[in-house]
């Protein structure tokens, strides 16, 4: 090799390390492009942490918390999801099950239960006395116009429960409260009757959700039954249910007398 050449590389490599007593010349290194992608509060248990940035990490794919973008993922009380029930965290406890994640709306596992000293003896509630006076529009219409009348469940309930009628319904779904809950969303006064709209898009896949919520019963998941009340008003003395008729094998709608009873399945924002 001619050694001229060499002494060019050598002063070169002379050069460049001077130069790194100038500057700074530590590689700069990606926590993401090492493959720690997930943050902390995404992971129901940490695998690893970046040792250049403790904020990033690694958790398996299956302790990996989803932020319920999807129907039917699994929610749990700290506002974040499963994506299968196969991935439930033991440590954590499942709320609902979510049926709009535009809207971010989940059912309860199960329906709301009897009211101590309510007015009703049996195990569903009736929606209020008769000639109930509400400031909800009265929507007694049929086919699809229902389902854009009263169709905000939250407003509806809240509306109902200024009243001074007795509203079982109402109270059974505002009282409700899953057996754990960590998270201001699922507490007691967060619950609501879905309206027509809400809970009719919910039927339209009860049968892979009564599936799942029967993989839930663990956790004290019910099936969907046949016929719930909703919190959408026909007029002064009826309002809508929203039920599953075995002899057509469609989703429907029905306005039955306020004094009726039926079950009720709260929902709720998270």
């Amino acid at each position: 090799m001619n050694k001229n050449l060499l002494i060019y590389i050598f002063v070169g490599f002379i050069f460049n390390i001077s130069d790194c007593k100038a500057f700074d010349c530590t590689p700069s290194l990606d926590c993401v492009e090492l493959g720690y992608i997930n943050v902390e509060n995404e992971c129901a248990d940490i695998d690893f942490y970046c040792p250049f940035d403790n904020t990033k990490v690694v958790c398996s794919e299956k302790k990996l918390l989803k932020s319920c973008d999807s129907f039917g993922d699994i929610l749990y009380d700290n506002g974040l999801c499963a994506v299968d029930i196969k991935d439930i965290d033991p440590n954590r406890t499942p709320v609902g099950i979510v049926v709009d994640p535009e809207q971010r709306l989940a059912i309860a596992l199960t329906d709301s239960k009897i009211i101590p000293g309510s007015n009703y003896s049996g195990q569903k509630p009736f929606w209020s006395i008769n000639h109930c006076e509400t400031t909800n529009d009265k929507c007694d219409t049929q086919n699809d116009a229902i389902k854009a009348c009263s169709s905000d469940g939250k407003e509806n309930t809240l509306a109902v429960l200024n009243t001074d009628c007795s509203n079982d319904a109402f109270y059974s779904v505002n009282l409700y409260e899953p057996q754990i809950c960590n998270s201001s969303f699922c507490k007691r006064g967060n619950w609501f009757l879905p309206s027509f709209k809400e809970l009719f898009n919910v039927f339209l896949s009860r049968t892979p959700l009564n599936l799942l919520l029967q993989e839930l019963s663990p956790y004290g998941a019910t099936q969907l039954e046949k016929e719930y009340w909703t919190s959408t008003e026909s007029s002064l003395d009826r309002a809508w249910t929203v039920y599953y008729s075995t002899t057509s094998v469609q989703i429907k709608g029905s306005k039955a007398y306020k004094s009726s009873q039926y079950a009720v399945r709260p929902m709720v924002k998270y």
